[in-house]
This record gives structure tokens, C-alpha cells and sequence, in this order.
């Protein structure tokens, strides 16, 4: 066989074969570059993540935060560990390593449905699936990258569902049991499902249709987390940490305190302990200043660690009681003063020497690319998405898209008293944040890839001539 006619085989093998050999690439790329980022695969725990393990280990525990976290992530957990009892850490993060290396050749035929060209989308899903603070969450025992997958998952098929004229009931419960799974992930899905309905109703309209698909999507979306919610109220041992998690006053109480309203909460639990600590001068000499980033200052900081993590204190509901009173509008405008932030802040980069044997050049370019990605860049390239996304009338992916990044900003920012914390909640809509913000960058990067071509062209016509 001839030089020619194995070139030629190994063409026609690539056409056919083209799609399956770009996702394996893609998926190996990913994969590869994840694992070397923290190579021991020894996740990280934080307090949190302690908690989704005495879960995992009793799903009946009476742990004092067992009330908000429901049970899917230490169902996976507990998958593990039935694996291996003695590595189920690493097998965890193997798994999520895994799950993220496969949402991005989702996100990579994404791009190219929605115009970009197989060089432009390529880039932008090694964008994504090179994301340090994705990448950070891989290897953590935390729910926050499982959360942003089943989110993502759910927000693709709803998608799907858009498509077409007619309904695709496939899809419709595909969306239902992945918006249900979410919940089951995170409570700060509750109401989730309700960005996607009014995606749908704005894409397909109103009719007894669209009515009776919403009432199905519902049943779906809210039997898990109710059937858990029910079960937890004849389990749970300890009535003060029952309550519904949407009742927890930390963000209130913080975002009080931070404004220079604590003496509000003059006789509370939580004024009585920053008393006791000598914090309550600090505190009142405390504002909120109006600013880009919005970065929390060293002397609020202070006062907020000083607390540790004493969940009682912290989520004082006597506290919150008495801001909600004497100013239940103001307390709302605080929170949203910070609202912007979601999109301005940085991100986390892979901790306990990461990337072994990485050049310092390639290092330093990394962090300085991420760093500038997500501020300046990710703000001005979410505006120019929005404009290009009319302009080409995708209503679909635009209505889908940008009603849950709104839902997700707004949710975190009410209910969060510390800026500071949006970095770790973010990663929840960051596979459809940066899908969506890097549409813009593919446009212009084909354009630049066209630019030289012609240049190229010119150049060599002009030599020719000669």
C-alpha cells in the first residue's frame, strides 16, 4: 500500500470517525490537565464537607447543619465508599475529575451548534475545562461541582426542549429530573425550575399545553426534595435546626453589620458575643462602601472571623428579627449594593503545589490569564453575549441562559452576608456563565483567524506577482 492511498485512509477514517475523536481528545485534555493540578487526588475538606461525610455515614444524623444538606451528594459519597472503604477519597475525586472532563465536550458541541468554527470552539472548551476554580472544586468534598453539572444538564435539555415547534417530552423529562436532582444537591435550587419555565413560556407561549408540561416539571422537580423535607421532620432530634433553610438569617445579620447597623440588634445573642469578643466598637465604626469589586475590608473581616464558625451566632434569628423590623426595605437594598460582584470577582486557583513541574512562565501566564478573565473580561464579554445574542435572535439559549444567571446572582447575593463567599457559589451556573461569556471571544477569535488568512493570501499574491 502506497504513501497516498494510507494518507487517504487515514482522511476518510478522521471524516467519519471526526466527532468521537475530537470528544475523546477533548475529554483526555481536560482530564489529564485536571488531575495534574492536584495529582495525589487527595481531596480537601472543608467544615462543610465533613458534614456531607456524617451524612454519608448516617443518613440519619442529627449533625447541627444536617437540615440543609440533602442527601444526593453524601448518596454519592456513600457510592464511594461502598467502591472502597479505604480510598473512596480518591475514587471521589476520580469521579468528579471524570464528570467535569464530560460536561466540557458537551460544552465543545455547544459551540459549534451555535456558529462557532472547530478551531474557535475548541479553544473556548479548553477555556472552560482549564477554569482554575472548576478545577479546585474536583478535588474537594464539597457538592458545588456536582451542583453546576446537574444545573448544567438541566439547562442543556431545556434547551432542547426550545427547539423545536412541538414539545419533546424526552427532553421535558430529562429537564424535570435534573432540576430535581439539583434541588436534591443544594436548597438554593428551590426555585430554580421556575427560570426555566419562564424561559419555555417566553420561547413557546401560553397555552393549556404549556400549563400542563409546567404542573408535570413541578411534580418532578420538587417530589425528591419534599419526600426529604418530610422524612427529616420525623428524624430530626433537634427542632431549633429544623427550620427551612431559606429562614436562616446569616446574610441578614451580616450585611447589617457591615452597613454600620449593629447596635440594631442591641440585646441579641449575636450583639452580646461581639461584646464578649471586643468587637462591637470595630463593628460600629463599620460601612458599606460602593465599589467594583466590592472586597470586604480587613476591619469587617475581623469582626466576622472573630465568630468562627458558630453556626448559632452566626445565623442569630433574634438578630435578624430586629433588623427585618426597623429596616425590612433597606436590609433588602444592602444586599443588592453587592450584586454586581458576582461577576466582578476572581477566582480560586489549585492549592498544595499544583501543576508539578509546570515552567514558573507557564504558571505565572495561567494565573494571570484566569485572573484577567474573570475581571475585567468576563463583565464586558456577558454585556457583549447579551447584545450578540439578540442581534442573532438565539432568543432561546439567551432567555434560558440569562434568566438563570439572574436567578443565580440574585439568590446568592441575598443570601450571602460575606462578598467573599460568591467565588465558591459561583461555581454552580460557572459551566453556562462562561459557555455563554466566551461566545463573543470564539466571534473574534474567527475573525482574527480570517484577518490573517486574507492577509496571508494578499501577501502571497503580491510575492507571485513579483
Amino acid at each position: 500500500m502506497n504513501n497516498i492511498s494510507k494518507r487517504s485512509l487515514l482522511i476518510n477514517f478522521f471524516n467519519n470517525y471526526s466527532k468521537f475523536i475530537i470528544a475523546w481528545f477533548i475529554f483526555c485534555l481536560v482530564f489529564l490537565f485536571t488531575y495534574w493540578a492536584h495529582p495525589s487526588l487527595s481531596p480537601k475538606i472543608s467544615p462543610d464537607g465533613y458534614g456531607y461525610w456524617s451524612i454519608a455515614e448516617n443518613f440519619t444524623s442529627s449533625i447541627d447543619d444536617a437540615s440543609i444538606r440533602p442527601w444526593f451528594y453524601p448518596i454519592f459519597i456513600r457510592i464511594c465508599m461502598i467502591i472502597s472503604l479505604n480510598h473512596w477519597q480518591i475514587i471521589l475525586s476520580l469521579f468528579q475529575i471524570f464528570f467535569h472532563s464530560s460536561v466540557c465536550i458537551l460544552m465543545y458541541y455547544l459551540f459549534r451548534k451555535y456558529g462557532l468554527n472547530g478551531f474557535s470552539s475548541f479553544v473556548c472548551t479548553l477555556i472552560i475545562g482549564f477554569n482554575p476554580n472548576l478545577i479546585t472544586y474536583t478535588t474537594y468534598i464539597l457538592a458545588d461541582l456536582n451542583f453546576a453539572i446537574l444545573t448544567t444538564l438541566a439547562w442543556y435539555f431545556v434547551l432542547k426542549i426550545n427547539e423545536r415547534d412541538n414539545w419533546n417530552y424526552r427532553s421535558i423529562v430529562f429537564a424535570s429530573l435534573f432540576c430535581a436532582l439539583a434541588l436534591f444537591t443544594k436548597p438554593i435550587a428551590l426555585f430554580m425550575i421556575f427560570t426555566f419555565l419562564i424561559s419555555i413560556y417566553m420561547v413557546k407561549g401560553f397555552s393549556y399545553n404549556f400549563i400542563k408540561i409546567s404542573i408535570f416539571m413541578l411534580i418532578i422537580n420538587y417530589s425528591l426534595f419534599f419526600s426529604w423535607k418530610v422524612f427529616q421532620s420525623f428524624q430530626d432530634s433537634n427542632p431549633a435546626m429544623s427550620q427551612p433553610f431559606f429562614l436562616r438569617a446569616g446574610a441578614i445579620n451580616w450585611t447589617a453589620i457591615k452597613s454600620g447597623y449593629v447596635d440594631i440588634g442591641d440585646g441579641t445573642p449575636l450583639y452580646n458575643r461581639l461584646k464578649e469578643l471586643g468587637k462591637i466598637e470595630k463593628a460600629r465604626s463599620l460601612n458599606l462602601d460602593l465599589t467594583y469589586t466590592m472586597d470586604e475590608s480587613s476591619d469587617f473581616v475581623d469582626v466576622y472571623r472573630s465568630i468562627g464558625g458558630d453556626v448559632l451566632y452566626l445565623g442569630d434569628q433574634e438578630f435578624a428579627k430586629k433588623i427585618i423590623k426597623e429596616m425590612p426595605i433597606e436590609i433588602i437594598l444592602l444586599s443588592l449594593a453587592k450584586w454586581h460582584s458576582f461577576f466582578t470577582k476572581r477566582c480560586f486557583f489549585p492549592s498544595n503545589d499544583p501543576f508539578p513541574g509546570m515552567i514558573d512562565f507557564i504558571r505565572k501566564t495561567y494565573i494571570k490569564f484566569y485572573s484577567y478573565l474573570y475581571r475585567p473580561l468576563l463583565l464586558i464579554f456577558l454585556i457583549s453575549s447579551l447584545i450578540i445574542l439578540y442581534k442573532k435572535q438565539y432568543l432561546n439559549l439567551l432567555y434560558c441562559s440569562f434568566s438563570l444567571l439572574l436567578y443565580a446572582s440574585l439568590i446568592v447575593t441575598l443570601g450571602t452576608g460575606h462578598s467573599g463567599e460568591f467565588i465558591r457559589y459561583r461555581v454552580w451556573v460557572e459551566y453556562v456563565m462562561w459557555f455563554i461569556a466566551l461566545l463573543p471571544f470564539g466571534i473574534v477569535l474567527e475573525k482574527v483567524f480570517i484577518g490573517l488568512n486574507k492577509t496571508k493570501k494578499i501577501i502571497y499574491n503580491y510575492n507571485i506577482g513579483k
